[in-house]
């Protein structure tokens, strides 16, 4: 799932023109979702988004600027690159280890965790 446009993008943020700091960078991390959420055992109809949280001062216009260079510098389209904020909230999350094959399970472990913490499932809510 690891994506070289992320990459790419907040590896140059470093040559920011303002405002920069040293900074690690962390991991990738990856949304799943479903258009349906009776789909969600359907390893095909599964809709992925990979993210990767940027450094406190790399505003969107901080991240403008490093696709402009990223496009130019490297010729990799940045068209589908995004600035989002994501507040959140308490949620259940996994690491799952091992082939997407097995997704499956993950999902029923989630979903058994939900149920047994009387908890809302909102996968449709990314």
């Amino acid at each position: 799932m690891g994506s070289p446009l992320n990459c790419c993008i907040v590896f140059n943020i470093q040559y920011a023109p303002e405002g920069y700091f040293d900074y690690v960078v962390p991991p990738l991390e990856g949304f799943l979702t479903v258009k349906n959420k009776e789909d969600i055992r359907d390893k095909s109809k599964f809709i992925w988004t990979a993210v990767i949280r940027l450094p406190g001062f790399a505003n969107k216009k901080v991240f403008e600027w490093a696709c402009n260079e990223v496009a130019n510098n490297k010729s990799i389209n940045t068209e589908k690159a995004k600035y989002i904020k994501i507040k959140e909230w308490l949620c259940v999350q996994c690491m799952r280890i091992g082939s997407s094959d097995e997704e499956a399970k993950t999902i029923e472990a989630i979903e058994k965790y939900i149920e047994e913490n009387n908890l809302a499932n909102d996968i449709n809510m990314i």
